[in-house]
């Protein structure tokens, strides 16, 4: 039997309202420090690879 799992990884902690004005053409300010971190180490852990069985494949580092 093929066993399968999923890894947990911490949610960015980010207010929905705060995503709102950046997505906003009006908005002039630019995302904090601790959100371009985490999202450079998330990028860096991620591995995406090809598979014949699944498709593409996604690997998360810790």
């Amino acid at each position: 039997m093929n066993k399968t799992s999923t890894l947990e990884f911490n949610c960015l902690p980010i207010d929905n309202a705060e995503l709102l004005r950046f997505a906003e053409d009006n908005a002039s300010e630019e995302p904090r420090d601790y959100v371009i971190d985490a999202l450079l180490r998330f990028s860096r852990s991620l591995e995406v690879r090809n598979s014949d069985i699944t498709g593409k494949t996604e690997f998360i580092y810790n």
